[in-house]
């Protein structure tokens, strides 16, 4: 990629720096590498090395600056991309928070992790050409041939950190060295698990191991080597036997650790029949994802009035329309129900769960497949809100009075509603809110659009549960000193007299 900038604009790894980005100039070796999103190491003040992400790009830095040069790019595959970034920025000025914060609370923490730069002699081609610099590198790694880190040989060799890094991206460039990452965060690796193939055929085989092998080719020849041998009655020591005859091969590969995993064996359920009612609501839903209009859609309907059923049939036309979906729920254990629910709809593997209580190995994969857009579906608490999700066209906010979509510790502090109508205006999505019992501004405000889908009847024309209001007081005149009233006395005797059971909260 031509590259004619001079200088890099990032956003450094250092807290209480509000929004700000810094400038440094672009070494040769990587102009063809380095764009938007891409992490990068950088020397900053008396921090030392810190990590950092490209935000864009200038040919002019304010008057009186020294840039100082990127030292190296850490992964070629950009993290971030401009629109999300911006999107960030937003929620840092709009909540009085430095960038950096609301980063960390958005990614993974193992994709900011801190990374070790590890580097390792290859060979001493082109010897003749090095610079004193490079010939010191070379000289000590080939005399210790194990790899060793960046920050170890600097103290090592002796060398400033700049010349270092410049000698060490020639080194690189030219083949002498290799340099690899190793994030230091362990429980974010990539989880790998073995599988098994068919190699070469062979005739010296006893019809046991022949069986095995031609069951391994009846899976299409590739197999997970722990169901593998379960299912087919074997065990380790034989297929390892197979393996050294090169009749199977064994290999390990990176497996995706999706926390709806849990919910792929769900029975598949079909979408049920709407009534007029919520076939209004779908249609009006329908029409600002096809108008690309963010104001946001109150789905006010009594409990059990199907607005569940009413977001299937919406996340339906989203993905129809090749968009992805996030669904949040205000508590963890409604996410993971709301989850299991639309696996049942659309299946496990276009559904991911995104909130605190998953493992940051699962938060990692997710964000990884997200980025890629494996994943059309998001259900979760309200840091969902952030995923990075491709082609967002919906965005659906269940239980939308609850107070759980507000952060109120630690910074940054935000609602996620709030930041679902940001988010919906600059990608063109459509926002749902779903609730019995509307926030007072959300009805308000939806009362004055025009954007109100009333759902006001229980699916089948089920009455709501009888509530009876009991002024206290009168209880108290009459005599009654204890805390319940004698109609809750009288309804819990006649509970406990049919062998039932209640609740009191």
């Amino acid at each position: 990629m031509e590259q004619k900038n001079k200088y890099a604009q990032v956003i450094v790894d250092v807290p209480d720096l509000d929004t700000r980005t810094f400038g440094y100039l672009i070494p040769d070796e990587i102009l063809e590498r380095i764009k938007p999103g891409i992490p990068v190491i950088v020397p900053f003040g008396n921090r030392g090395v810190v990590n950092a992400f490209v935000a864009g790009f200038s040919n002019y830095l304010p008057e009186g600056i020294n840039a100082r040069y990127i030292y190296e790019i850490l992964d070629d595959e950009p993290i971030l991309n401009i629109e999300y970034l911006q999107l960030l920025e937003w929620v840092a000025n709009y909540y009085c928070c430095d960038l950096q914060t609301v980063i960390e609370a958005a990614i993974p923490g193992s994709l900011f992790a801190k990374t070790k730069r590890v580097v390792q002699f290859l060979s001493d081609k082109n010897i003749q050409n090095h610079t004193k610099n490079e010939q010191k590198i070379l000289n000590f790694l080939a005399q210790n041939q194990g790899p060793i880190r960046v920050n170890s040989l600097q103290k090592k060799v002796k060398i400033p950190y700049k010349p270092l890094y410049i000698s060490v991206r020639k080194l690189q460039k030219n083949g002498n060295i290799s340099v690899k990452n190793i994030i230091e965060e362990k429980k974010s690796k990539p989880r790998l698990e073995k599988f098994i193939k068919t190699g070469n055929d062979s005739n010296d085989l006893t019809p046991r191991r022949k069986a095995i092998v031609e069951a391994l080719k009846a899976t299409g020849g590739e197999a997970k080597l722990s169901e593998f041998i379960k299912t087919n009655n074997t065990t380790p020591a034989t297929v390892k036997s197979l393996a050294g005859k090169g009749v199977v091969e064994v290999f390990e590969r990176e497996v995706f650790r999706n926390p709806a995993n849990i919910f792929k064996n769900t029975e598949q359920h079909d979408f049920l029949e709407l009534t007029a009612r919520q076939k209004q609501a779908l249609k009006a839903i329908t029409g600002h994802m096809e108008n690309k209009n963010p104001e946001p859609l109150l789905l006010y309907g009594v409990t059990g009035s199907g607005k569940t059923e009413v977001y299937l049939h919406a996340v339906r036309e989203a993905m129809n329309r090749g968009k992805s979906v996030i669904m949040l729920a205000p508590e963890i254990i409604l996410a993971s129900q709301l989850a299991m629910r639309f696996s049942a709809r659309f299946g496990a593997k276009n559904v991911a769960i995104w909130h605190s209580s998953i493992s940051e190995g699962e938060r990692h994969d997710v964000w990884k497949r997200l980025r890629t857009g494996e994943i059309k579906i998001i259900i979760g608490a309200r840091s969902a809100i952030f995923a990075p999700i491709k082609d967002l066209g919906l965005i659906i906010i269940d239980e939308e009075h609850e107070s759980g979509y507000k952060q109120t510790s630690p910074a940054p502090r935000y609602n996620a509603k709030t930041i679902a109508h940001e988010r919906a205006k600059r990608e063109g999505a459509a926002v749902v809110f779903g609730s019995a019992t509307p926030d007072t501004v959300t009805f308000f405000r939806a009362k004055n659009t025009k954007s109100v889908l009333s759902l006001p009847e229980r699916i089948g024309k089920k009455g709501l549960a009888p509530v009876n209001i009991v002024d206290m007081r009168e209880e108290t005149r009459e005599g009654n000193k204890s805390i319940f009233s004698r109609a809750l006395k009288n309804a819990l005797l006649k509970v406990f007299n049919d062998k039932k059971q209640a609740i009191l909260l």
